[in-house]
């Protein structure tokens, strides 16, 4: 059973479920993620989270919260891709979505920053 993306939180944090579908190459890296990695998911979701709510009310701390979330994004990609060589485990498929991630983190902090810079945010 593959992930449908709805079950993130679950797939973040069962990792005996999810790597008992998998092959035994995916099942290693998936158990063998260190914790350093897991602290980088969890600054990339919480800073994302809090720096859009901040964003959304207009708060000038949207965007060190906004580049936390983005540092936790380049941890996760440099993990998945340069230190496990994920790519050649998943495919070029699965490659996609981090790149978007990325590109959507990218966006978040140059809006923060523009809108720093044009006043719309204190």
């Amino acid at each position: 059973m593959e992930s449908n993306g709805h079950d993130s939180f679950y797939d973040a944090n069962h990792y005996d479920s999810r790597a008992s579908l998998s092959t035994a190459r995916k099942r290693a890296d998936i158990q063998d993620i260190p914790l350093w990695v897991n602290i980088a998911f969890g600054c990339a979701v919480t800073g994302g989270v809090l720096g859009c709510v901040a964003l959304a009310f207009k708060k000038a701390i949207a965007l060190p919260i906004l580049i936390i979330s983005l540092l936790g994004i380049l941890v996760q990609i440099y993990y998945s891709f340069i230190t496990v060589d994920a790519s050649d485990v998943y495919g070029p498929g699965d490659t996609i979505m981090p790149m978007m991630v990325l590109i959507i983190a990218l966006f978040l902090v140059w809006l923060a920053n523009s809108a720093k810079a044009k006043g719309w945010i204190c």
